[in-house]
Formats: C-alpha cells, sequence, structure tokens
C-alpha cells in the first residue's frame, strides 16, 4: 500500500513500486488519477517491493493506516500466492469478511473457517464451530474480529487492531458510508459499548466479539 503525499503523481508512485500505472487505477477505482488526493491510500498490484508500514501509536484521538504483512499483500491474498489453504470470501475483492480472513491468516497465522456466510451471520456461526464470543476484551485480544450491526441486513466485520479503556480501533473493507470502500482497507474508531451509536458514518452496533484461537 502507498499514502499519496503532497505533489505525487500516479506514474511516480508506479516506477517506485515497479508497477503498472493502468492497474493501479483499475485496482483502486480511481475517476481522476491525474489528481491525486493527500493522504489517500493507495493498494499497488504486484507491489515490488512492498513496503512495510509502521504502525501508528494509537490514540483516543487519531487513527492509524491499516497494514499489511510484508510477505502477503492483499493482492497476493486474493491471487492465493500465499495462504492458499485458507478460505477466500466472495469471489470479487474488498468484502468486510475477505479483509478479516486476510488479517487472520497474515497477522496470527489462523484460516477463518469457510461456511459462515455473510457477516451478520459470523457471530453464531463462530459458537458453532467452537471459537469462544463475548462482548469484553481484555489484555492480548488484539486480533479479534468485532461484529457489528449496522445500517445495512449483511452486517459487518473487521479487524481489531488495537483498544483502549474508551475506544476499539479496527481495519476495514467496505465499511457502510466509506466512500472507498470498493477495493481499499480503511480504519474506523467505535466506543466500547454495545449500546447503538450515531455518527458521521451512519449507525452502529458492537454486537459481539470472536476470538481467535491461541
Amino acid at each position: 500500500m502507498h499514502k499519496v503525499k503532497k505533489n505525487e503523481k500516479l506514474l511516480q508512485i508506479a516506477k517506485k513500486y515497479k508497477a503498472d500505472s493502468k492497474e493501479i487505477i483499475e485496482f483502486n477505482n480511481l475517476i481522476n488519477p491525474d489528481n491525486l488526493q493527500v493522504g489517500n491510500v493507495l493498494i499497488i498490484p504486484h507491489a515490488s517491493p512492498l513496503p512495510k508500514l509502521k504502525p501508528k501509536t494509537t490514540t483516543s484521538s487519531s487513527l492509524f493506516v491499516p497494514t499489511e504483512k510484508s510477505d502477503c499483500s492483499y493482492m497476493d491474498w486474493r491471487y492465493k500466492r500465499c495462504y492458499a489453504s485458507c478460505k477466500r470470501y466472495y469471489i470479487n475483492p474488498g468484502q468486510c469478511t475477505d479483509w478479516v480472513a486476510y488479517k487472520w491468516a497474515t497477522e496470527l497465522g489462523q484460516c477463518v473457517p469457510s461456511g459462515w456466510g455473510n457477516a451478520r451471520t459470523w457471530l453464531q456461526n463462530a459458537r458453532n464451530s467452537g471459537y469462544k464470543t463475548g462482548l469484553t476484551l481484555n489484555k492480548g485480544d488484539e486480533g479479534s474480529i468485532v461484529v457489528l450491526r449496522c445500517n445495512n441486513w449483511y452486517g459487518h466485520v473487521a479487524y481489531i487492531e488495537s483498544f483502549d479503556d474508551n475506544y476499539v480501533y479496527f481495519s476495514e473493507m467496505n465499511g457502510p458510508s466509506n466512500p472507498s470502500w470498493t477495493k481499499k482497507p480503511a480504519t474506523r474508531k467505535l466506543k466500547r459499548t454495545t449500546a447503538w451509536q450515531s455518527t458521521s458514518q451512519g449507525g452502529w452496533q458492537i454486537v459481539g466479539y470472536i476470538y481467535p484461537k491461541h
């Protein structure tokens, strides 16, 4: 991934990663590639080398850059160049369930079981598969999956990067009201409560957490 800097041009970015500018445009659904927005995060298909991003320290007032393991980018994951035995969720890239499956594989070395379906069914299906679920987060629970109710029928899941006493911070794809949902990872924070939360990006409710196996 690459975070766009001031005055950066697409051809410069493509050259830096030895990538094809047309593939970057197509994969990131760029409408105006000649006018890149500063701060936007681009996924670079077939990047070589893929830079290892340093996660920023999270606080209740700041977010972070969602990271990809240097040896397995999200594109590598989609084309089964790594962790080939793990389930890919849906034919097309960019779904919230697929992002979580990618993060569990590359960050934790665990495959999300197949057959969990849409995000709204993950909590119950996780229980049925023998995974622990709950409504609390304790030390060491980074990497858990947060299951959310939101303004759509499918529900939503995301990967917990960190949390503090007040907020949970997670990375996601296909988040409701996220204008760049199509194929790019994004970040969000929500209050650590099970009450309905109204935000500038719609309404949310944390309905539970799925804990990875240790």
